[in-house]
């Protein structure tokens, strides 16, 4: 019995994956993929496939007994979490004739696939997007899920094409690609509002001992702006323009550009590799937070002048603070813009299926707050706040009972 529980788990997870490699690279291939992914879920995730509950019950404090954090499960269910470690290994050997056929038997049940693109490792967004995923699984009837990392702009893009089904991206982000402005150079139609999360700021941040002061000083240095996915990129372009620098001129200079993620973007800064490093995230965020500690970092602000010709030629920023209390090295408050974080889905996903997504996504509100604090700024009321683009039918029809307006 518990082969067979663990069997329905795993292809569950695996469901919406395999079947998009599939139709990608075809069955062997997809196969291959499988087997490697399965193996993959039952080294991190084997908590939540060996249980003897099905559906887990919930351990006091909140989340499952499919937590990931089987080891806090364990200590209030031990006879329901302990994993059997001969099980596992005779399931492992299965995995070659199993995986494909899991997933897509899955994938046959299911009736519609809803594949979240979120944001790189280090951020918040992939966490939050993976617990989001996990939780659409568990409370939509007939959908697979599943979460893979992403940026603002690309995101946008590839909810549009269908790649994806719900996508994490920011409201002028959104609005941009709808339009076809900005760093899109086609309307992106298909995307759709879904709702609005919490509060995001521009963040520029030196080595505490650098000469930087202004990001006129930038002209010759090594930096990271993000991958060209990233919104943070888009954002970081528009500021280095009106200071009369771009990227192409940087690296003229004797400079470095550093098309890299957060992780990345950490360990070269810690090893002496890079001097600034910029992010579009939430405050405070776990990156600065791990360089603020070590080797201790300043935040570069913008100055008012400039802000003002950013405000007027980009509809959707905001004028923010990174406040001094965010992060434990900061003297006074540092100006900067700001934007709201979305979520976008694609038109085409069915009302009915939205509706129960809305319903899932607000119904588990305290599960989010668990993997990130910043998940308490995010309220039901505010959930069409900026929202530039059409809101998806299915999430108006909810967000219509509960009374929520658009501001």
């Amino acid at each position: 019995m518990a082969a067979e529980r663990a069997q329905r788990r795993l292809a569950a997870i695996l469901a919406a994956d395999v079947v998009g490699y599939s139709r990608l690279m075809g069955e062997d291939e997809a196969s291959a993929f499988a087997v490697v992914k399965a193996k993959q879920i039952i080294d991190e995730r084997g908590d939540q496939l060996f249980t003897d509950s099905d559906p887990p019950r919930a351990a006091p404090g909140g989340g499952g007994a499919s937590s990931v954090l089987g080891s806090q499960a364990r200590q209030y269910y031990p006879q329901e979490i302990g994993i059997r470690e001969e099980t596992m290994k005779q399931f492992a050997l299965s995995l070659p004739a199993l995986a494909l056929v899991l997933a897509l038997g899955t994938a046959a049940q299911a009736e519609t696939f809803v594949r979240m693109v979120s944001g790189p490792a280090g951020g918040s967004w992939y966490p939050l997007g993976a617990k989001i995923a996990e939780v659409l699984g568990r409370e939509v009837p007939g959908i697979a899920t599943s979460n893979g990392p992403g940026g603002g702009v690309g995101n946008v893009k590839d909810v549009n094409k269908g790649e994806a089904e719900i996508g994490w991206s920011y409201a002028h982000t959104a609005y941009n690609g709808y339009s076809g402005g900005g760093k899109f150079n086609s309307a992106q139609s298909n995307v759709r509002h879904f709702a609005t999360l919490y509060p995001a700021a521009f963040q520029t941040a030196v080595p505490k001992s650098s000469s930087i002061m202004s990001y006129a000083d930038m002209k010759d240095k090594s930096l990271s702006p993000g991958k060209k996915t990233y919104s943070g990129y888009a954002a970081a372009e528009i500021v280095f323009k009106l200071y009369g620098l771009t990227f192409d001129q940087v690296k003229a200079n004797g400079g470095t550009i550093h098309y890299v993620g957060y992780s990345d973007s950490v360990s070269l800064m810690k090893d002496g590799h890079l001097d600034v490093f910029i992010g579009l995230t939430s405050v405070p965020q776990a990156s600065f937070i791990d360089l603020d500690f070590n080797p201790g970092v300043r935040f570069i602000g913008i100055e008012a002048d400039i802000m003002d010709k950013i405000l007027k030629e980009n509809p959707g920023y905001l004028s923010t603070v990174i406040p001094q209390s965010a992060y434990s090295g900061m003297t006074e408050d540092v100006p900067t813009l700001g934007v709201a974080t979305v979520l976008v889905v694609n038109k085409d996903l069915p009302d009915d299926i939205v509706y129960n997504m809305a319903k899932a996504l607000w119904d588990n509100h305290g599960e989010l707050v668990k993997v990130k604090k910043i998940w308490n700024k995010v309220k039901l009321e505010d959930a069409l706040a900026g929202a530039a683009i059409p809101v998806h039918p299915g999430a108006q029809r909810y967000y219509d009972e509960k009374g929520v307006k658009k501001k």
